[in-house]
């Protein structure tokens, strides 16, 4: 049987793994708007070979940074599930 701060601390836990969840979620929310930004922009940029390249860098870096929230997300999700 776990003792009262033991209990407190496994709350502490996963409280905080639900608000890390919400903040993962908003970013993927904001890391996908941005991307369709970069796309539409890449449409818009038809010569542009510089700018083009940077908007394919520029949209290479945010699908990266949604690929590792999305995955941070399932894990944290995945533990939320044993809890």
């Amino acid at each position: 049987q776990l003792d009262h701060t033991s209990r407190k601390k496994a709350a502490n836990e996963v409280k905080s793994r639900l608000r890390r969840l919400q903040d993962i979620e908003e970013e993927v929310e904001k890391t996908e708007a941005r991307i369709e930004h970069t796309e539409k922009d890449i449409n818009s940029y038809g010569r542009d070979y510089e700018k083009l390249l940077e908007l394919y860098e520029q949209k290479k870096a945010l699908q990266n940074k949604l690929d590792d929230l999305l995955k941070e997300w399932a894990d944290l999700d995945a533990i939320q599930q044993v809890d």
